[in-house]
This record gives structure tokens, C-alpha cells and sequence, in this order.
């Protein structure tokens, strides 16, 4: 007997051989519906983001954070004009 208190084996022996416990495979109905989900949400948000106008999208950006995103923005106003 061994004297291991939780065994690592992953396979029971049966009659005729050993059987695997647990699945073989997993579906990825539910993985591939999530990430679909995800995907709408993000073009309902890219959407409404190419939406606004420049002047809105400068007022909604982070002020000391997003100096790339406020760069190309001002870029694009000043092309603009």
C-alpha cells in the first residue's frame, strides 16, 4: 500500500484495462459564444467612439494620460482647418 495520502495517478484500472477519469475533450460552444460576445460589444463601443466629433473626442480624453490619442487628434484638427 502506498503511503501517499492523495495519489497523482489520473487513469483507474478497469477489467479489461485502465479508463481515463474525466473528459476526453471539451466543447468550445460556450468559449466561442463569449468571445463573440465580447467582439459585438467592442464594435458597439468602437461605433459609437468614430461617432463623435474630434472636438468630443478631445473633451472625452484622459487629460494627463493619453498624450499619443490627444497628439493625433489636435493632428487631425489642425489637417482640419
Amino acid at each position: 500500500m502506498s503511503t501517499q495520502k492523495y495519489p497523482q495517478s489520473t487513469k483507474t484500472s478497469t477489467e479489461g484495462g485502465t479508463a481515463r477519469k474525466g473528459r476526453e475533450h471539451y466543447s468550445h460552444a460556450k468559449a466561442d459564444a463569449r468571445v463573440e460576445q465580447r467582439r459585438k460589444e467592442a464594435d458597439l463601443r468602437q461605433g459609437k467612439y468614430n461617432a463623435l466629433t474630434l472636438k468630443e473626442k478631445l473633451a472625452n480624453s484622459i487629460s494627463g494620460g493619453s498624450k499619443r490619442e490627444r497628439a493625433r487628434i489636435e493632428k487631425l484638427m489642425a489637417a482640419a482647418k
